[in-house]
Order: C-alpha cells, then structure tokens, then sequence
C-alpha cells in the first residue's frame, strides 16, 4: 500500500481543521495517486479495445470502436502503435479511428490558428514549427498549410514522430493516394469504389506529401519520390508553379527538388525546374555536369538548366566541357552534328550576358522552356565551328586586355637602397 512515507514526504504535525495548506496537499495527493490508477485503468481498457478492432464479432469490433471514439486523443499513442499491427482490419480500423480522433481535436486548433493566429495553438498544429521555418508563415503560407492538414491531418502528424515512424507513413500515403488518382482512377482514398471520379482532386494532399517530404529526418526513396512527381501534375498542383502563383507551392516544390536530386528524378526534375524558372534546378544541374560520365543528352539540358536558371558564377563547371567533342544524339541532317562543346560554349557565352549568334551560332533557336531549342546549339561543319570557337576566344581575349589597362600600369618595387 503507498502511503505519504513511501512517497518520501515527511507528515507535519498540524490540525487539518486550521491549516488550509493541509486540506489543500492532501486533496492534491489524493487526486495524483487517483489519477494514476485511473490513467493505468485506461490504459488497460485502450489495449483491450484495440485487441477487441480484430474480434470475429462484428459486434464487439464495433462496440471497441465506439469505445475508442469515446475516449479520444488520450487512446491516440495506442491506436498509432496499432498502424503497425499484424492483422489488416486492424490496421484498417486504426487508422479510421486516429484519422477521427484527430479531426475533432484539429478543428478546434484549426479554429483558434485562423481566428486568433498560430501563437494561439499550444502546442503547434503537427508540421507547423518546420513548415513556418522552411516556407513561410505570411497568410498565403499559413492557408496553403490549413488545406495541407486538413485534407491529411495523420500524415502531417506523423512529423511530430520519429522519423522511422513518418517515413512509413509517408511511403504509405503516397501509395494510396498514387492508386486512387493514377492507377485505379474512381477508387477512394479510404479503398471503397465510387460511382464517379475519385474525389481526391485538391492538391491539399499532395502539399502535405510535400511538406513531409521536405523533412530531411523523413527518408524518401526514389519509388515513393517519382509518385510524388505525378501526383503533383496529376493533382493540379503545377498550376500554382508559375513565377506569379503561389509562392508556397513554389518553396515545397522547391524542396523536392532539392532532396529528389540524387536520385533517378534529376532529369525529370530540370524540365520541371526550366518551365517554372525554380532555382532549386541549379541543384540536379550541377550534380549532372559534375558527373564523371554523364549521357550527353543528359548532360546538355543540365548545361540549358545553368543557363537558364544560373549565373557567371556557374561558367567554370563549364569550361571543362569546352573541349568534350561527343555528339548529344540530336543530329538533323546535312552534316549538322552538336557536340557537347557547342552546346557548353554556346550556354558559356549567354551566361557571360552575350547573344550566341553573334558568335556564329546561326542555326540557335530560342525556346521558352529551355532557353535554346535543344540540337540547335551546334554546327553544320568543322570549319563554323573553330571559327566561332576563334571568334569567342578573340572576344575573351579582348575583355581581359582591357580589364588590364583598365587597372593601369602595376607599381614597381622600390629599389633597393
């Protein structure tokens, strides 16, 4: 039996009739040593509901439900342990319970977040503290993260679990999201068929996938990533990519890029970047041309992504491949052949704020997305090649003579006394 004395705490000798203080710390004892016993009670009650979501009754799994239900976020660690169960209706069941257990508790705190202000919500709405310091938290940022919760409110709340745990769930999700909009179209999220189209079309589902993805703790595999990818165009999200749209898809988009850059994604991962002007394409760009062998047509759109999207600073990953003479396979008759040198000197000289052309790349032509119509940066023979070659060298030439005289004669050392 626990008494005061095996609590560590010594008995004083005053008259509970006159001394408040005393009525008030045995009430307070009285209740802690309740509460545990109650909370251990309860405890033991969610075990056996959970245990009771694979009865062969239909019954009892239905009144283990309810119970659940009932008893609210308190059953909330159970029913995340029971994701992992062995049996499928469990699993099933679970996951249905925690997703309605978490809505209740996530409109009041959605509530108070639109009303009063994030500060309100103590603690933060699951993925808020990450995605305030990673997108924002201006009032586009902050509506494009309550579409996000709302329409996955346990996918984002997998974030506030261990990584191990998130990871799961994220590769899950992304799955059931995959087959209800790209393989089995008409087919629900919760794996029910509807008479119509599936009814996951927002792109609040594909933002909270992206908001986990961006976690670095999160691992994200090349399958689970190239879902993501036509997700994002299967569920209207690149609508909001363009460089006047909404600048929190922008960021997450932005992020995805980034982590998806080693990976099989890269290329696909450059035109995204080259046809919403996306930064973050500088990354998979340079992973490519750094390479030691990379496919040449490959290697020619992550030369485009630098021109396009990079700067002076990126000239020298370049120079190396001023003199590469293999073809990019894009050859157009007539003996007109690119190699890879034509292509980077023809990106060389734009990044130097200079028109190809000028230079003799008579047969470039521009392109929206790309920047240059890919097999067009290139030569009909060798003698327009060297001589543009010639022409851009005598140009470089010229720059650095005059940068010199620009600097004036350099002083010359004191003679010796």
């Amino acid at each position: 039996m626990m008494t005061m004395s095996t609590l560590g705490i010594k008995k004083v000798n005053r008259d509970p009739r006159t001394c408040l203080w005393g009525r008030h710390f045995l009430a307070v004892l009285v209740v802690l040593l309740l509460a545990d016993g109650l909370l251990a009670a309860e405890e033991e009650q969610i075990d056996q509901h959970i245990a009771n979501l694979s009865h062969h009754s239909f019954a009892m799994r239905t009144r283990a439900e309810q119970s659940l239900l009932r008893i609210g976020l308190p059953a909330q660690p159970g029913l995340i342990d029971a994701l992992d169960h062995d049996d499928a209706e469990t699993r099933r069941s679970a996951r249905r319970i925690l997703e309605h257990i978490l809505t209740v508790s996530l409109y009041e705190q959605i509530r108070q977040f639109t009303n009063l202000g994030p500060e309100a919500v103590t603690p933060p709405l699951p993925g808020w503290t990450f995605y305030q310091e990673q997108i924002g938290r201006d009032k586009q940022s902050q509506e494009s993260f309550i579409n996000a919760i709302l329409a996955e409110p346990v996918l984002l709340e997998s974030l506030t679990q261990d990584s191990n745990y998130s990871t799961q769930v994220l590769r899950s999700r992304t799955q059931t999201l995959y087959n209800a909009l790209i393989r089995n179209p008409g087919q629900n999220p919760g794996g029910s068929r509807g008479p119509g189209a599936s009814t996951v079309t927002s792109s609040g589902s594909v933002m909270a996938l992206l908001i986990v993805a961006a976690n670095n703790d999160t691992a994200l595999d090349e399958q689970t990533a190239q879902k993501i990818f036509q997700l994002m165009n299967y569920s209207g999200l690149t609508q909001n990519l363009m460089p006047d749209g909404a600048t929190p898809h922008r960021r997450l988009v932005g992020h995805f890029i980034r982590r998806s850059a080693g990976t099989s994604l890269a290329y696909q991962m450059l035109w995204l970047s080259m046809q919403y002007n996306l930064n973050e394409g500088l990354v998979p760009a340079e992973m490519i041309i750094r390479e030691k062998a990379p496919q040449p047509y490959v290697l020619q759109n992550a030369m485009l992504a630098i021109a396009k999207l990079g700067d002076q600073g990126h000239i020298p990953i370049l120079e190396p491949y001023l003199s590469n003479d293999q073809p990019v396979n894009n050859q157009r008759g007539n003996g007109f052949q690119p190699l890879v040198r034509d292509v980077a000197l023809a990106t060389t000289i734009h990044l130097h704020g200079k028109n190809p052309k000028d230079f003799g790349f008579t047969h470039l032509r521009p392109n929206k997305q790309t920047l240059f119509q890919a097999g067009s940066m290139g030569f009909t023979n060798a003698q327009e090649r060297e001589a543009t070659f010639e022409r851009w060298n005598a140009w470089k030439a010229t720059q650095q003579q005059n940068k010199t005289e620009s600097r004036g004669p350099t002083p010359s050392a004191p003679a010796d006394k």
